[in-house]
């Protein structure tokens, strides 16, 4: 009989500490590109549907200009409110900065219940932030907008399992 052998856990144990996060963010060729297929893509529809020219005239206006500012808030960075570099820190404290030169405090709790505020995939990662404003701020990462490959893993990783 063997009374009191107990197996052995062959896996050590670790100790994880959790590492700031920081990212610098340029701009992405491929969102971009994302974008006027997808804003062109509305406008091939808007021709398609049977409308007065006028309203087709207005939405056409519309969606070009959706267009125009999210590529400059996203793709480019150009705008003065798009953020240039993301901070998670240890403590789980979000820091935003802005090409404007603003800091920006955050977190990513759904406002109301109501949505999920992060959307995890291996080329995308999508971050709407509650900044106490009036709106949040949504934040689109791809793997060509970051230099530190390494810093946006762990980033997806962090953010899916916690």
């Amino acid at each position: 009989m063997r009374s009191g052998h107990r197996k052995k856990n062959s896996f050590p144990q670790r100790k994880t500490t959790l590492q700031s996060i920081r990212l610098v963010l340029h701009g992405s060729r491929y969102l971009a590109l994302l974008l006027l297929l997808t804003h062109g893509g509305a406008i091939v529809c808007l021709i398609a549907i049977e409308l007065a020219l006028t309203t087709k005239l207005i939405i056409g206006i519309v969606i070009v200009v959706s267009m125009f500012f999210s590529a400059c808030e996203h793709a480019f960075r150009c705008s003065r409110s798009s953020v240039t570099t993301l901070l998670w820190t240890t403590e789980g404290v979000w820091q935003l900065w802005t090409r404007g030169g603003q800091i920006i405090n955050g977190d990513l709790k759904p406002v109301w219940g109501l949505r999920s505020s992060v959307y995890v995939h291996p080329y995308l990662v999508v971050l709407n932030f509650n900044t106490g404003k009036r709106f949040s701020k949504p934040i689109v990462l791809i793997p060509d907008m970051v230099d530190d490959a390494d810093a946006f893993r762990r980033l997806r990783i962090r953010l899916r399992f916690g």
